[in-house]
């Protein structure tokens, strides 16, 4: 699993969220649809947990 050894504070659709774009899945769009959850779930949770994701993926919002 990503991210083992952390104190277990993210929901299952957020680790969803999270393999995704640490599987290198970084459109927030592809995300939501594989995760079954809205882009700005995806946006928030990613916010959250990988403050810099936005910086990966050319600046598309």
């Amino acid at each position: 699993m990503f991210g083992g050894g952390g104190s277990s504070d993210t929901t299952k659709l957020q680790d969803c969220i999270l393999r995704q774009y640490d599987s290198m899945v970084t459109d927030p769009r592809q995300i939501a649809s594989n995760c079954d959850c809205s882009v700005s779930y995806v946006k928030e949770t990613l916010n959250e947990h990988r403050p810099n994701w936005h910086d990966d993926n050319g600046g598309l919002l």
